[in-house]
């Protein structure tokens, strides 16, 4: 999790190396990358993080049968965002090899 040291007019954020963090400045992007720190104008910047690490969401489901036995099933669903660039579609972020040709990430 990113931490913004607060100060007259500016702030400076600071993030860990497993997050992705985007700052956008009037609308354009103008950092992008892992684990930043930088100074911004909080009225004219906006800032998205991405987690990059090993994230785990658990669930679990009922259900009943048809002779009205009670049934839970749980588990655990292990996931990882690879390439934040290329999977949010940014400009400048090029498309891997397998996606060439097939209109993937074209921008029109």
């Amino acid at each position: 999790m990113a931490q913004i040291t607060y100060l007259p007019f500016t702030r400076h954020l600071r993030s860990d190396p497993s997050n992705h963090v985007l700052h956008y400045r009037r609308g354009s992007l103008a950092r992008s990358g892992r684990g930043l720190s930088f100074w911004f104008l909080p009225l004219t910047a906006s800032v998205a993080e991405i987690p990059c690490d090993d994230r785990d969401l658990a669930f679990l489901f009922h259900g009943r049968t048809s002779d009205f036995q009670d049934v839970t099933t749980q588990g655990v669903i292990t996931y990882r965002v690879g390439n934040p660039e290329t999977r949010l579609g940014l400009p400048g972020a090029h498309a891997s090899a397998g996606s060439a040709g097939r209109g993937h990430g074209a921008r029109l």
